[in-house]
């Protein structure tokens, strides 16, 4: 690299952002515009109506959490398991790409999994089990052992964003979607910035090992929420249709 005249980092990021920019005018198409009106006007209120999309937002919130919480303090856990050496940056780059690239394995058919079964059904499941394959991580010695539980635990997390996704989009009514999708947006972000401040406060005060406990915990907590919330709407929904039937029938009979 010639140290007199070092490259613009930002001229470089840039250029990226341009090169993505053009197939976005040039290719994608465009949204039908859709005139505000008095009937069809909605507001970021309405959005929190919908006790569904609530719980969706929270579950995207803290698993941002528990996933980027760990991301954040790899190096310093892998740098534990093998003290100092020169492939630190390459092993300890390796344990958060290798979550990565399992994602990119699983996501395909687990998301093919939810549309057949219901992705009501698959989404705690997945999150628990994702939590139960980041506890054992608090015991690892081996970096090679660590690697294994990472790219387990990145298969089932694979299916995690597409079953949140999907649900936001069936939960939300089409006139509030753009509102819906930036609480979205805005409940990972914050999730970025919670993350790794939590992780680093409980690294400082135990141990580096129980941001695998944070971790593990609040995606098993997650699932149970999911799960719970998702239960008790399809409970209601199936007593809703059975008061309806039986009412029929009394109306029938008199």
């Amino acid at each position: 690299m010639d140290t007199k005249n070092p490259p613009d980092f930002r001229w470089e990021g840039a250029k990226c952002e341009l090169l993505t920019l053009l197939p976005v005018i040039f290719w994608l198409e465009k949204d039908p515009v859709v005139p505000q009106t008095k009937e069809n006007k909605a507001s970021f209120k309405e959005v929190f109506r919908h006790r569904p999309l609530i719980v969706l937002f929270i579950a995207t919130f803290l698993v941002q959490i528990a996933v980027l919480g760990v991301n954040s303090m790899m190096t310093i856990f892998v740098q534990s398991l093998i003290g100092h050496s020169s492939n630190l940056a390459f092993l300890s780059g390796l344990a958060s790409s290798i979550t990565g690239i399992a994602t990119i394995i699983g996501a395909p058919y687990l998301g093919k999994l939810g549309d057949r079964i219901g992705q009501e059904k698959t989404l705690p499941i997945l999150l628990v089990l994702s939590g139960l394959f980041a506890l054992p991580q608090v015991w690892t010695d081996n970096i090679y052992e660590l690697y294994v539980w990472r790219f387990l635990q990145g298969l089932v997390v694979g299916g995690v964003w597409p079953s949140i996704q999907a649900l936001i989009n069936a939960q939300s009514p089409r006139r509030i979607q753009g509102r819906v999708f930036g609480v979205t947006a805005s409940s990972r972000f914050l999730g970025n910035l919670t993350g790794p401040t939590a992780a680093g406060a409980i690294a400082g005060f135990f141990s580096i090992s129980s941001i695998f406990v944070l971790s593990g915990l609040l995606l098993i907590a997650t699932g149970a929420l999911v799960g719970y919330a998702t239960h008790d709407r399809a409970w209601r929904e199936e007593m809703k249709e059975k008061i309806a039937a039986w009412t029929h029938r009394l109306h029938s009979r008199y």
